[in-house]
């Protein structure tokens, strides 16, 4: 029919004829071979893999219990550096220092000036990032009672 106009060209497959054609016959090869399905297993392992990797940045442990506490050393590092060594003082400190009851004053007086405080309700020391997949900064934090005594003690992500 050739009328001047193009219409004597075949017509094109519109893009979902095509793409259903490629489904009918992936369908067909998954039900009739083996080697499609072992592709998907390596690649959905292979995903997997990295994701339990990706998870677990540090090998070696608790992180938190490296290193004996030492206030001059504690007060001397910058709790903004990546590694720095106050995470790893913390079991320490915990054991040694950090006792219910014990006057904020004190704790003051051995940590150093904080980073963070709220009045006298609670104190926060940056620790560097140690925890989870290190994104988030780790910080001791130390909550007092109204008569500035240590309540509770906690270690956070920020």
């Amino acid at each position: 029919m050739a009328d001047g106009h193009g219409t004597d060209r075949p017509a094109k497959t519109p893009w979902w004829h095509a793409l259903g054609r490629r489904f009918v016959a992936l369908e067909y090869a998954l039900e009739t071979s083996v080697r499609p399905w072992l592709w998907l297993t390596a690649i959905v392992f292979v995903g997997w893999l990295a994701l339990a990797l990706a998870s677990m940045p540090d090998w070696g442990g608790d992180p938190f219990n490296d290193r004996a506490f030492d206030a001059a050393a504690w007060r001397a590092a910058d709790g903004g550096a990546r590694d720095c060594p106050r995470g790893e003082m913390i079991t320490s400190l915990v054991a040694r220092e950090l006792r219910t009851g014990r006057p904020r004053a004190e704790l003051v007086a051995l940590l150093g000036p904080p980073d963070e405080r709220d009045g006298k309700r609670w104190c926060s020391w940056r620790i560097g990032w140690w925890t989870g997949l290190r994104v988030d900064q780790d910080a001791l934090e130390l909550h007092f009672d109204p008569d500035g005594r240590l309540a509770h003690w906690a270690l956070a992500q920020r």
